[in-house]
This record gives C-alpha cells, structure tokens and sequence, in this order.
C-alpha cells in the first residue's frame, strides 16, 4: 500500500511514509485505518448496508478482517458497535 501511494505521489516509499508521519503523526498504514474506522463508524450507525458489504466498500478483503480491524480500534464488533450507538426505535403511537 506504501509503495503504490508513493509512486502515484512521486516519492519513495521512505520519504511518502515520512511526510505522511509529518502531516499526520501517525505512519501510513495506521493512519489508513483510523481513516477506514472513521467512515466505518458513520455508516455502521447511520448506513443502510449489510457489515460485509461495507467492509467490501472500505478495502477490506472480508467481514472477518474487517471485524478484527473494528475490535482493535473501537474494543467491540461493528455488529455491536451498530446495535449500541443507533438511536432507538420508538413504536408509532
């Protein structure tokens, strides 16, 4: 991933991961998957879509790694990171 963003930046890979540490204070890679929670977050409460095709939409390879990657960030699956933050339903009176 560092090498292909380098080369489409114009850089090496030493020097993109560098500025992006700069800019960012954090290295590429961890930085990508804050960004990845960060969206993931807004649609996993707010979104429409099934967890396994928003993990497709946000690069990763399966529910089962995008799973992973939510629990190390937030401490909890998407599917109870969903149910906990949207907003109750209330029946129609």
């Amino acid at each position: 991933m560092v090498e292909s963003l380098a080369q489409v930046a114009g850089l090496s890979g030493a020097v993109f991961a560098k500025r992006v540490a700069e800019v960012s204070g954090e290295g590429p890679v961890t930085y990508r998957t804050g960004w990845r929670m960060r969206l993931a977050a807004r649609r996993i409460t707010g979104g429409r879509e099934s967890l396994s095709e928003l993990a497709r939409q946000l690069g990763y390879n399966s529910e089962f790694a995008f799973s992973r990657a939510c629990k190390r960030q937030t401490g909890q699956s998407p599917g109870a990171y969903r149910k906990q933050r949207r907003p109750a339903r209330t029946p129609p009176s």
